[in-house]
């Protein structure tokens, strides 16, 4: 019994360090900023005419997002979307469209980052590394120059806005009628992006990522 009790606590004082080693090991993180651009493809099609409200839009890590020589986003990896809005081809060369938005992204860390899509284009098209713009700044002139141009343009507005009420209405109809003559009662073009076409989704808030 005596040794049983010896080993079994020798045992158990072999295992604490790694235990404690264990639990003293600190995690690491990095910070995917705001702005920085996944670049990604579709892993099936897109199309208006057999899309749903609701359905996930599968896509690929075409770019490994890789900050401070960590890889936070593998190439290869999943990320989803999802259709928000859907209009089917109809008469009177009426195209089909669908809406799909992917408003967060999954990091292997099992967090998500907010997201938004800045492109979907078929074909292989550049993406750039961060969002355009992101890092622009504005002076104090130009600021003052941009609310100068607003004014004017609401004085535009004002003086323009009883004509558009009239005529606008008439405008509208005319080209409606038009289109319909030129279309001759044809069904429109279902909305279609093929496999494989470039996404580029770029993030919205800056997220901290564990690796």
């Amino acid at each position: 019994m005596f040794r049983r009790l010896i080993a079994l606590l020798a045992c158990g004082l072999a295992v604490l360090p790694c235990i404690a080693q264990t639990q003293a090991a600190p995690s690491s993180k990095v910070v995917v900023y705001k702005g920085a651009v996944l670049r990604l493809t579709n892993v099936q099609p897109i199309d208006s005419s057999t899309a749903r409200v609701g359905d996930k839009v599968p896509l690929k890590v075409a770019r490994a997002l890789v900050v401070n020589g960590v890889t936070v986003l593998p190439e290869g990896e999943l990320v989803y979307g999802r259709v928000t809005r859907i209009k089917r081809a109809g008469k009177e060369c009426r195209d089909g469209a669908v809406k799909w938005k992917v408003d967060s992204i999954m990091f292997p860390d099992s967090s998500q980052a907010k997201a938004h899509i800045l492109f979907a284009s078929e074909g292989d098209v550049p993406v750039p590394d961060v969002e355009p713009g992101k890092n622009h700044r504005i002076n104090g002139d130009a600021i003052l120059e941009g609310m100068g141009a607003g004014m004017e343009g609401i004085m535009w507005f004002i003086v323009l806005a009883p004509l558009l009420i009239i005529f606008l209405p008439s405008i509208l109809d005319q080209q409606a009628e038009d289109k319909a003559k030129a279309c001759g009662g044809k069904t429109g073009h279902e909305y279609l992006l093929p496999e494989n076409s470039t996404i580029a989704v770029a993030i919205s808030r800056d997220h901290a990522v564990q690796h």
